[in-house]
């Protein structure tokens, strides 16, 4: 399906978990450069980052607190 989204980015917030990864797996079919924000789940992050190599779109992860100003503003610096 072609959503349109080839060469954008997009930050997935809880990109570790079941449904933040599934949208991250879409996103980056889509083309998408994605932003795997975790919170402690490094393992799983860096897990979906590799199954997506070689897809359209890129991934990599990103140690996010979405309750702390200077997390969040330290991944969009």
């Amino acid at each position: 399906m072609d959503l349109g989204l080839a060469g954008k980015r997009a930050l997935v917030t809880g990109g570790s978990g079941g449904i933040g990864g599934a949208i991250v797996a879409a996103l980056v079919d889509e083309g998408v450069s994605v932003l795997v924000g975790y919170h402690s789940g490094f393992d799983r992050a860096e897990e979906l980052v590799m199954s997506t190599r070689g897809r359209t779109g890129t991934a990599r992860s990103v140690r996010l607190d979405v309750l702390d100003d200077s997390s969040v503003a330290e991944v969009f610096a």
